[in-house]
């Protein structure tokens, strides 16, 4: 029988795990105090999601403090923010089988390879959460936007079972064959974590400032600059990621009917490195912002080649040693400090036009056929 130990009971790690425990597989939940505090205040795990919320009570999973409980998961899933991976490690190398699988869904792009060093020679898999979770009152945990969880290929029959309840409805999950390229374009998507950290207002106040969002497509088009030197890969979305940095400079008019289609935006998510300022944590900058200016630099410069992405590190990293919460830096004030330019050009507003135009175009396209067709 599948037994799944969830290393890291935090937003995303209590998410999966209580939707495991739903689909009826065995779980273990592995966790801090305030978590089994807050799990047998409630009763079990309130998990929500486009409006449907269930309630997954305690008798359906475990929830413990102690790396010992795990020695029975037949499958490890490892949810920790990357900066605990060390100590985690540890744990795994004296409490679980040396057979058992691991999936890493951590963020970054070298988070599985540097855990596969320390759990040697065990296998491990990436994986990548294509959405965001956050831990609402005790015990509940919303998907705030649409996305897949992506897991490496692979037969391993423990990881298989997981995939397949993680893919009952209104779950999605895939077995990945291009994991890599997976991970490249979530990294394209990380790096609004830290605008919005700095910005200090929910995520959707964040998309709707014109400042803001220039900063990001500045990120993701520096970021694919340096992608396309190292010949990295970009795995395909529903916009590709070189349409981004144009789509984001666009008027928000314009941009909103384009990101109907993206997302369903919770009006109060934050992302997780803005809840890890406000908790006054270490973010998991140097993983995100951190990881671009590190491939950067192997091509001169960081603060030339990425000037944004290096300096939205910097500013996030001198928040971490203040340990005062988000500095909450208006846009107007970070575009300045981060020397972005923020204006509209006539060929971003046209192919916005055209872009936004494009679902139309489609639909008296297909209308035209068939009545074709049919006379």
């Amino acid at each position: 029988m599948t037994v799944v130990g969830v290393v890291g009971a935090g937003a995303i790690g209590c998410y999966v795990g209580g939707r495991l425990a739903a689909a009826g597989i065995d779980v273990i939940l592995l966790g801090r105090q305030r978590i089994v505090d807050e799990i047998q205040s409630q009763g079990g795990l309130s998990l929500k999601l486009a409006g449907n919320q269930i309630l997954v009570p305690s008798s359906k999973f475990r929830v413990t403090t102690n790396p010992a409980d795990l020695s029975a998961c037949t499958v490890l899933l490892v949810t920790v923010k990357v900066q605990g991976t060390q100590g985690i490690a540890q744990d795994l190398l004296q409490h679980t089988k040396s057979t058992v699988p691991i999936v890493c869904l951590q963020n970054g792009l070298t988070s599985s390879k540097t855990l596969a060093d320390l759990v040697a020679p065990r296998e491990v898999r990436s994986a990548v959460v294509g959405y965001n979770v956050v831990w609402k009152s005790p015990a509940q945990f919303g998907q705030t936007t649409d996305g897949v969880i992506n897991i490496e290929f692979t037969t391993n029959s423990e990881i298989v079972a997981c995939v397949q309840a993680l893919s009952k409805p209104p779950m999605q999950c895939e077995l990945s064959k291009n994991i890599v390229a997976v991970q490249h374009t979530k990294l394209l998507i990380n790096l609004l974590n830290s605008v919005n950290a700095l910005s200090g207002i929910p995520l959707p106040d964040t998309l709707r400032n014109d400042y803001y969002r220039h900063i990001w497509a500045n990120c993701i088009q520096e970021s694919i600059a340096i992608f396309k030197l190292e010949g990295r890969p970009m795995a395909p979305r529903k916009v590709p990621a070189t349409w981004l940095p144009t789509l984001l400079r666009l008027p928000w008019p314009l941009l909103r009917h384009v990101m109907k289609t993206l997302a369903k935006l919770d009006p109060d998510v934050k992302l997780s490195m803005l809840q890890d300022l406000e908790a006054k944590r270490y973010t998991e900058i140097d993983h995100l912002n951190g990881a671009v200016v590190e491939l950067a630099r192997k091509h001169g410069n960081p603060e030339k080649l990425v000037p944004t992405v290096f300096g939205l590190q910097q500013l996030v990293k001198e928040c971490e040693s203040k340990q005062e919460g988000s500095p909450k830096i208006k846009g107007t004030v970070l575009a300045n400090q981060l020397g972005v330019t923020v204006k509209q050009t006539p060929a971003s507003l046209f192919a916005g036009a055209v872009l936004v135009g494009i679902p139309l175009c489609l639909v008296v396209s297909l209308g035209c056929l068939v009545v074709r067709l049919a006379f």
